[in-house]
């Protein structure tokens, strides 16, 4: 008597989802088949999922250029396997060890796409805890306080030595107290991982941050001009208000930031903390969702926009609050 492969399936640990080979962009491929273990671990039912894409269980964590390795490894009719953060109906997230593999019909076009997913979250729980036994933060996967402060000293001293300027961005979560008391430390604890990943993509190669309290964070910024600096902190106050939580995309995610320019490196780093920390406090008192450069010696940090090729008259704007 042969196996029941279909019940051998259903009592498998593992998640198993079967979906139509294409398309593999866009929307992605539509779901035929999840096992018990689909549910159990996303809360979605066999009934909620198929004949819909998988992609509803992405989210703003999951990684954007992974999912493309993905798409092109399968593109090319190849076996792939990463880890990805996908988030449950409720919307919490969870890693999964994702396999999948091409099935071929009889004329050998890949026709399904076979994937196997292992829940790995216990095991991220523990890289991200030695994370922070190696000067990371625990959560968010950035520089921990004790070690960001360490490396900005460092980075300040090579800017004097190189006698170019360096920069300091100090940014707190606007309200985060309140979104914590009234939606839970699980979703506090997603905007916070939210908020690193848009950190990372927002600043410079060459610039790093770190988490320092809470729900604040810091970037240092080697070798910068001040125009620079201000340019950096938009773009990172604009990724921030892109964010969106899963389960509550209704709400608007802001934050307050401070920024401070040392010439030539020649402030003390515990100096150009103090003159962040400050701008960061004129942000929040001015109605917070805004940048502010430190104010030296009761004058404004000029702020010299980059001209166009051409382009002639114009004066100096002063650099104050955004």
């Amino acid at each position: 008597m042969e196996p029941d492969f279909e019940q051998v399936v259903r009592l498998l640990r593992d998640v198993v989802v079967v979906t139509e080979a294409m398309p593999l962009d866009g929307e992605g491929p539509r779901v035929v088949y999840v096992n018990p273990a689909f549910t159990r671990l996303t809360g979605y039912g066999a009934a909620d999922i198929v004949g819909r894409s998988i992609c509803m269980l992405r989210g703003p964590g999951t990684d954007a250029a992974m999912l493309a390795r993905l798409r092109a490894t399968l593109a090319r009719g190849e076996a792939a396997r990463e880890v990805l953060l996908h988030y449950t109906r409720e919307g919490q997230p969870f890693w999964v060890d994702l396999a999948i593999t091409p099935m071929r019909d009889r004329d050998g076009r890949v026709s399904h796409l076979l994937a196997v997913e292992r829940d790995v979250s216990a095991h991220k729980a523990i890289e991200r805890r030695l994370h922070s036994a190696s000067g990371h933060d625990g959560l968010t996967g950035l520089l921990a306080r004790r070690e960001f402060f360490e490396r900005a000293e460092t980075a300040r001293a090579q800017a004097l030595a190189d006698g170019r300027d360096f920069g300091l961005l100090l940014l707190d979560v606007d309200h985060f107290r309140s979104i914590n008391a009234t939606h839970g430390h699980e979703i506090g604890d997603e905007l916070l991982v939210q908020v690193a990943t848009a950190l990372r993509g927002a600043i410079r190669p060459l610039d790093f941050a770190g988490r320092v309290a809470g729900d604040e964070f810091a970037v240092a910024m080697p070798a910068i001009e001040p125009d620079q600096a201000h340019a950096i902190a938009l773009h990172v106050r604009a990724a921030i208000r892109r964010m969106r939580l899963p389960g509550l995309p209704w709400l608007g995610v802001t934050s307050s930031m401070g920024v401070a320019c040392a010439e030539h490196g020649t402030d003390s780093l515990a100096v150009l903390l103090a003159r962040a920390e400050r701008a960061c406090e004129e942000s929040r008192r001015a109605g917070r969702n805004r940048v502010t450069v430190d104010r030296v010696y009761g004058k404004v940090i000029p702020f010299r926009p980059r001209r166009r090729a051409g382009a002639t008259g114009g004066n100096e704007v002063p650099l104050g609050i955004e």
